[in-house]
């Protein structure tokens, strides 16, 4: 709190005067000596006007002024506004606290109103209206804080406005398409386990009021480590992550195991806090009472007309749990294994019959189609790097908060120059480009584009990239798209260029700004290298750099596709060898594919000994899915897992369409020396 040239404290807050001061008509000469002195003493008074909307100007004046201030006298009491004010200024004291009231007697025979007596009293005394000690002592009176005591605070409507608050500032923000998030986005990659998970946020309250830290059950429930997420802006924090968590609950009867999204009304636990800490004086009564409110106010929310975009998104579930100290009491596990079985017959049911609207107990109504509502006040957005502190306490992360958070590199050899008839053109690799530029934009990169440069151009590229200050950047990233074979990228001369001569350039001795920051490559280009074509004469690689790691046979192979959409990312010749779906870790090709320095990560796009493919339109396989998982926001071990678990798939299921059996793609990654986790 600041102080004035006066002495005084400056108003804070919502207030913009020290004191109202109300007082009768026929007091009107005092009083405005009174307020001359103590405005002359820097205190800002409001006076109640005798004319032109006296209510509201009450209302008013009460509302902004710090403190109240009535002048008693017999004709004040006798006023015709006397009732109105007097009750107005006696509501502001319920609501903050005794000081809030100073009654100033005209005379010391002047007898006080049952309902003001109590309050701090001072006699007005004509004579020593200009005394100086006197003067200070009440304007230290008017401006000093209120004492405000927690215990005399309304305890009515604490649960109504908990309610709204759970509402507005969570729930619906993370209802709206809550099924499709928790189906598409959290368990993508895990089909199998749609049957047995309850596709609903289930909401708790506790009869107690009283929200464990988690729901765990040794043997019983367990947290899978997965959450539903829900990505926005709101009240200036961005990219906030709204998110649930997934749990997993051990049907031993049956010998199933089902899944389930849900967590405790958590406003409860802060109603409890209050009442257990008793700060408040909150009685186990009146908890109860506005833990009722709360549950037929947030009830009546989620059913309201106006927000269809929360139907069949959740239920919402009471449970007497033993916190209540009572008999007949069920568990967490018991309480929730019925309810389980129960949403999931009504989902197989609602499956079988589709149409069909289905209710139970607290199930929220069946879907009403409308497209979900952008919220002035909340934006959703498609994008990853939620807190991944607060998920992996006990694991480092690299820091990512920079804006940029730093330089990103896209090499695109698309066309190769003539002579080099075993580089054919890359076609749909443009696509490439527009996907990882508005990829790593959207990751608050900063990001150069560079297509069909020669190899004394990447050079140049490389020379001034390494030498640049990357110290404000938390990162680098380096993507490369081009024919390649392995170990061995190719520039549009022709020239094959050993990839780890490129990462040299990044290294911690060559780049001192880069240190201990991540540094991550994805590379588009196949990767088989033992066999040559007959129509090529062999060179060897060109290692930029200091690298001195081993070089490997100049030229790789490409298998030709019956169909004219779907290419290779190899050069021209008939031989195509057999892989496996594992990467050995100590497979014999390693030490060219990943660098001997720390904080570096190294995506493929294909295994050793196979080849990388790309649709002529839709552009590559792996770069589409790339973006797909990065967009995610998980941890990138498991983005990039994602990858290539989906681009097997997806070529598998195009090969299946086609005809083809003999297509293989499987991505995969390599670290040298991180320790840390790296979250965009």
């Amino acid at each position: 709190m600041s102080i004035t040239d006066n002495g005084i404290r400056s108003l804070e807050g919502p207030f913009t005067h020290h004191v109202y001061i109300g007082f009768s008509p026929k007091d009107r000469s005092a009083v405005f000596e009174l307020r001359a002195q103590l405005q002359h003493r820097g205190v800002i008074c409001y006076l109640r006007p005798v004319m032109d909307d006296v209510k509201s100007s009450i209302q008013e004046g009460v509302r902004v002024s710090q403190r109240c201030l009535l002048f008693l006298s017999p004709g004040y009491v006798e006023d015709n506004w006397y009732q109105f004010e007097s009750e107005v200024v006696l509501e502001k004291v319920e609501r903050f606290c005794s000081d809030t009231l100073v009654i100033m007697k005209s005379g010391p025979s002047v007898d006080v109103p049952k309902k003001l007596c109590g309050f701090k009293e001072i006699v007005f005394d004509l004579n020593k209206i200009k005394d100086e000690k006197a003067n200070a002592k009440l304007t230290d009176i008017l401006t000093s804080e209120p004492n405000v005591q927690l215990a005399v605070l309304p305890k009515q409507n604490f649960g109504y406005g908990a309610a709204l608050g759970y509402f507005y500032g969570f729930l619906r923000l993370t209802l709206p398409d809550f099924r499709r998030r928790l189906v598409e986005e959290t368990l993508k990659n895990e089909p199998d386990l749609l049957p047995t998970t309850v596709k609903k946020m289930l909401i708790i309250m506790p009869e107690s009021c009283f929200c464990a830290v988690e729901m765990k059950s040794p043997g019983k429930i367990e947290f899978t480590d997965r959450f539903v997420v829900r990505i926005g802006n709101r009240a200036g924090n961005m990219q906030r992550d709204y998110k649930s968590s997934l749990y997993r609950l051990k049907d031993h009867e049956r010998n199933q195991e089902y899944y389930f999204a849900g967590e405790f009304a958590t406003p409860l636990l802060t109603m409890f806090e209050t009442y257990y800490f008793g700060l408040c004086h909150l009685t186990k009564d009146q908890l109860y009472a506005e833990r009722d409110a709360f549950y037929f106010t947030l009830k009546a929310m989620l059913s309201h007309p106006d927000n269809s975009e929360c139907n069949n998104q959740f239920r919402l579930l009471y449970w007497s749990d033993p916190e209540t100290n009572e008999k007949n009491r069920l568990s967490l596990y018991d309480f929730l294994l019925p309810v389980l079985r129960d949403e999931l017959a009504l989902e197989k049911l609602s499956e079988s019959k589709p149409g069909k609207a289905l209710s139970n107990g607290h199930v929220s109504q069946a879907p009403v189609p409308a497209p979900m509502r952008q919220f002035s006040t909340f934006e959703p957005v498609d994008a990853p790097g939620h807190n991944p502190s607060r998920i992996y306490e006990e694991i480092e992360v690299y820091p990512m908060n920079g804006r940029p958070r730093g330089m990103c590199l896209i090499i695109n050899i698309v066309n190769f120059n003539k002579g080099h008839q075993h580089l054919t053109q890359r076609r749909g690799a443009e696509r490439d480009t527009e996907i990882l530029r508005k990829l790593f934009e959207d990751l608050h990169f900063t990001v150069q584009v560079h297509v069909d440069i020669n190899s004394s151009t990447l050079e140049n590229l490389l020379l001034t990239m390494h030498v640049m200050d990357h110290s404000k950047y938390d990162a680098f990233v380096c993507c490369i798209l081009t024919h390649g074979k392995l170990g061995v990228v190719y520039t549009s001369d022709g020239k094959p260029v050993e990839i780890l001569g490129l990462v040299d350039y990044f290294s911690d001795r060559q780049c001192p700004s880069l240190k201990g920051k991540p540094k991550m490559f994805f590379i588009q280009a196949c990767q088989r290298g033992d066999a040559e074509p007959a129509n090529a004469a062999p060179s060897p690689p060109l290692s930029f750099g200091s690298s001195t790691h081993s070089k490997v046979d100049s030229d790789e192979v490409q298998e030709v596709m019956s169909k004219v959409r779907f290419e290779a990312d190899a050069t021209s010749a008939p031989h195509f060898s057999v892989v496996t779906d594992s990467l050995p870790v100590n497979f014999k090709h390693k030490s060219v594919l990943v660098p001997g320095f720390p904080d570096f990560l190294m995506s493929y796009s294909t295994l050793p000994g196979s080849i990388s493919y790309r649709d002529t339109m839709a552009g590559s396989l792996y770069i589409q899915e790339l973006n797909n998982c990065l967009r995610k926001g998980c941890e990138i071990d498991r983005a990039l897992k994602q990858v290539s678990s989906q681009v097997k798939k997806r070529l598998a299921d195009r090969g299946e369409q086609e005809g083809v059996c003999d297509r293989f793609q499987l991505p995969f990654h390599l670290t040298s020396g991180m320790d840390r986790l790296i979250f965009f």
